[in-house]
């Protein structure tokens, strides 16, 4: 595996990983609250409104994503 490969797989984790953070974050913050009634997101913690989170777990969606995109063109340029 050359170098460029070990870069862009760890580019690729990064992204995964990312996004799966962000989503726990902005949906689960979302569903505590909606279904437990805690207080979990960030945005409450800050006094922020609670579609602040819905756009953190958005920002996690895009990011997995754009994991899958660039995965996807990946492999079809190397086959």
């Amino acid at each position: 595996m050359s170098t460029d490969q070990q870069n862009e797989d760890g580019w690729q984790s990064a992204l995964k990983m990312t996004g799966a953070v962000l989503i726990f974050l902005g949906f689960g913050a979302v569903a505590a609250e909606a279904l437990w009634d805690v207080d979990f997101g960030k945005a409450d913690h800050y006094g922020l409104p609670q579609w602040v989170d819905l756009v953190v777990g958005g920002a996690g969606v895009a990011f997995l994503v754009g994991a899958a995109i660039r995965r996807r063109v990946r492999s079809r340029v190397h086959a």
